[in-house]
């Protein structure tokens, strides 16, 4: 097999499966959002719980009205 035939394989792979790369690509780049989105919520969260249960001026913890 010459080099030249092996590049023309590979393009022609590149090309057939350029759909399918671009549809794995959004797909990660969703479930990346995603994650920065649950993981911005759950310190967003524990900030909002250490402030509100554990702060020292609370005499009652999280029971503030």
């Amino acid at each position: 097999m010459s080099a030249a035939f092996l590049l023309d394989e590979f393009v022609e792979f590149l090309l057939l499966d350029a759909a399918d790369l671009f549809v794995l690509f959004m797909l990660f780049a969703l479930d990346a959002a995603l994650f920065l989105f649950v993981l911005f919520m759950f310190f967003a969260m524990m900030k909002y719980l250490l402030n509100k249960c554990f702060s020292l001026q609370s005499y009652y913890p999280c029971n503030q009205k």
